[in-house]
């Protein structure tokens, strides 16, 4: 039996994510490539980690925004890497306002890039600036703070006739590009299930849901985009076929047909009561109450959505 509390596997990685300020893509990727910690597994495959774990694991996250890289410090002994962080940045777990000063501007920069960008009618410059802040930044913060907010601009610049149909379409096409890159990139390991996104039928505009997957995959999810203006029966046969755990659902057009709140509580309905339904867009917002009342999670960003993942035990 093992004595010591702090041996203890007790942890699941998002606990972890939250103590330590990693992302829980990077948790695996530090598992997987350089054996930086061996978590354990409880009876149903989630990873379980002890206190020991969070401690060598907030180190090696100071070690790396010291500058150092993981690879170069993943084998020290927990004595030489305390003392390398002391070293380093002087204090173990306290956070570093320039870092996060620092980390705002980039994101602001990255913003403005795109922005740029998109009035030149330059799309090799958008993609190239979209292609470095997914270099820079981490997933949660590239989509939180550039793509979510450039893809708003854009909406509004359109909107507002600052800039030309042609424009806008050539900014979307190359968003749509570089998205359905990342989410090859981040390819979750399937580790917390399977989520499908897609749009319901009559709704074309499909980036919330590639958004979604994109979120889903960078937090172990396997997740597979169906697309736009799909007939709820549809979605469901996919997600029986995939023994989805998680369906994800975004609706921006209000008034269209045939109506998505209506095939949303179809989709409800059809899906199996363990599958859990999320959905977003401003054309179910005033059918929050309804939504809910059935058992349909409606969030309002994708940072709910990463938080309803915690608070559902996914």
């Amino acid at each position: 039996m093992i004595k010591d509390a702090r041996l203890q596997p007790r942890h699941p990685i998002r606990v972890v994510a939250k103590r330590t300020g990693l992302t829980t893509a990077v948790l695996r990727a530090w598992e997987r490539r350089y054996d930086a910690v061996t978590p354990t597994r409880s009876d149903g495959g989630q990873r379980l980690y002890t206190d020991y774990d969070v401690t060598r694991l907030s180190l090696l996250r100071q070690a790396v925004e010291g500058g150092r890289s993981i690879g170069s410090v993943a084998g020290l002994s927990d004595t030489s890497l305390e003392q390398l962080v002391l070293e380093d940045v002087g204090a173990i777990s306290r956070p570093d306002p320039g870092l996060e000063r620092a980390r705002s501007e980039e994101e602001h920069s990255s913003l403005i890039e795109c922005l740029d960008a998109v009035t030149s009618l330059d799309h090799v410059g958008l993609e190239r600036a979209l292609m470095s802040a997914a270099v820079r930044l981490p997933h949660d913060e590239l989509i939180d703070e550039v793509v979510e907010p450039l893809l708003v601009r854009i909406g509004a610049m359109w909107r507002d006739e600052l800039i030309r149909p042609g424009a806008e379409h050539l900014a979307t096409s190359t968003i749509r590009r570089f998205l359905e890159w990342l989410l090859s990139w981040v390819s979750g390991d399937g580790s917390r299930g399977t989520m499908i996104a897609a749009t319901p039928q009559g709704q074309v505009h499909e980036f919330g849901a590639l958004m979604s997957c994109v979120v889903a995959a960078a937090e172990g999810w396997s997740a597979i985009f169906l697309g736009p203006d799909l007939p709820a029966a549809e979605i469901a046969i996919v997600a029986e076929r995939v023994d989805a755990n998680a369906v994800a659902l975004s609706a921006i057009i209000p008034g269209a047909e045939p109506d998505a709140v209506e095939q949303i509580l179809d989709l409800r309905k059809l899906l199996p009561a363990g599958v859990h339904l999320f959905t977003g867009g401003s054309a179910l917002v005033s059918s929050a109450t309804e939504l809910e009342r059935n058992g349909v999670r409606l969030l309002s960003s994708l940072r709910e959505l990463r938080a309803a993942f915690i608070a559902n035990g996914l």
